[in-house]
């Protein structure tokens, strides 16, 4: 199921999840915004003072291997623009600002518009430069 706020946006090509993008600065209540049956979860959490989850872990998933590999790209400061492509050929592109989170179901290519730190996080393991990236 895709994901309906104002502050959320699911980039479709084709039926295709492309990319989600969340405007996080401007969410104040707890989310998931990422599809079931995406690889990676995500949610923005706005926790007040005093609370806390119950402590626990998440058993690992034993059908895993033939997902498609996910990354996720949080802009802490500066400003970036992400192409996404589709069947090899670049489709659409989204620019972030400070605050903005996009997770990636596709291929991509990040330039930088203004000096800028990013949080990326992507799907393990590692797979070595050669296996951990097809390039087009």
């Amino acid at each position: 199921k895709i994901m309906q706020n104002k502050n959320i946006e699911t980039i479709l090509q084709d039926k295709k999840v492309l990319a989600i993008v969340a405007k996080t600065n401007s969410i104040d209540n707890t989310i998931f915004f990422t599809p079931q049956e995406f690889l990676l979860q995500a949610s923005i959490q706005n926790r007040g003072l005093g609370e806390s989850t119950i402590p626990h872990e998440h058993p690992s998933f034993k059908d895993c291997n033939e997902r498609v590999a996910q990354e996720i790209i949080y802009v802490l400061s500066g400003k970036i623009e992400v192409g996404l492509y589709f069947e090899g050929k670049k489709a659409q592109s989204r620019t972030l600002s400070q605050g903005d989170l996009i997770l990636l179901n596709t291929g991509h290519d990040v330039s930088y518009i203004e000096d800028s730190k990013i949080i990326l996080i992507k799907t393990g393991p590692y797979r070595g430069k050669e296996e951990d990236k097809k390039l087009f």
